[in-house]
């Protein structure tokens, strides 16, 4: 018998012992079943290149109690490598193909001397310099009014009997002051945006070790990891939950006090996939598996 499969038979007979399936080593370990039936045969290279199969024999090792180290130096010792990459030989040179018929046309230096030229044209048409060169000062325009002021030299009026002036009478000017806008009154500040909803409590009773990965409402991970057996972890977030259970057999769900009854519709052999909500309704998993 090999080494390899001498190390892949210890690791058949510890899990064989403790009682757990294949599944529930793959679940634990967040694994296809088919890399644990390549760990457990022999086969290291099936799992992939020799940096991952290490790391993932070595969670493997230690899921069974039998220590990281001693099946690291095992695998060191089977010298197992991956093919080598192709390189190109030293001194090949690649050449870029253009799309115009294999030749590389100068788009740069021609974009930048048509920004330069832009900015020459601008700066030549520029409404203020124009004036400046062609038109002098600028004048005021016709529509503004300059303010009337009477001469002091200029007798009053004078008029007849009933008020009307009288011929060869100089008539005065009188300014009308200008009309006061008034300013419109503030615009009435927005209503206040409704309170986000109150977070959400979810309580795991575990009578069983099990996987558990739980997200809230946005997606965002709030637990991810391996509980043991006689524990409970409460876990708050925004409703609704989406809950991933390595063995839902072992674990009891409750919601804001409510014991949840997982169905069939829930649970595929001990794995349960699951959304809850706040108030303890139970949806099938919606989302990508992590």
């Amino acid at each position: 018998m090999s080494v390899a499969e001498e190390l892949g038979s210890r690791l058949r007979v510890e899990r064989e012992r403790q009682g757990m399936s294949v599944q529930k080593a793959a679940d634990e370990l967040r694994l296809d079943v088919w890399v644990i039936d390549a760990f457990e045969s022999g086969d290291f290279t099936r799992a992939g290149p020799p940096v991952y199969a290490k790391g993932h024999l070595k969670k493997y090792a230690s899921l069974l109690g039998m220590g990281g180290e001693p099946i690291a130096a095992a695998l060191e010792s089977l010298n197992v490598s991956g093919p080598e990459p192709m390189l190109p030989e030293s001194g090949t040179r690649i050449a870029a193909r253009s799309r115009f018929g294999g030749r590389r046309f100068a788009w740069r230096p021609i974009a930048t001397l048509a920004v330069l030229g832009a900015v020459i044209v601008g700066v030549l048409w520029w409404k203020p310099w124009r004036l400046r060169i062609g038109h002098g000062a600028p004048s005021l325009p016709a529509a503004v009014a300059r303010p009337h002021a009477p001469s002091p030299a200029s007798p009053p009026p004078q008029s007849g009997g009933l008020g009307v002036p009288m011929r060869g009478a100089s008539t005065a000017v009188i300014d009308q002051p200008a009309p006061v806008l008034q300013a419109a009154p503030p615009a009435a500040p927005p209503p206040a945006t409704a309170a986000a909803a109150a977070p959400a409590s979810l309580q795991l009773r575990f009578s069983k070790k099990s996987w558990v990965d739980v997200r809230d409402a946005a997606g965002k991970l709030l637990y991810d990891g391996i509980d043991r057996p006689a524990t409970t972890r409460t876990i708050t977030g925004q409703a609704p939950f989406a809950v991933i259970l390595g063995d839902a057999t072992g674990v009891a769900v409750s919601i804001g006090g409510h014991l949840l009854v997982l169905s069939a519709a829930y649970v595929n052999g001990n794995v349960g996939r699951f959304d809850v909500d706040a108030d303890g309704g139970l949806r099938p998993y919606a989302r990508p598996l992590p």
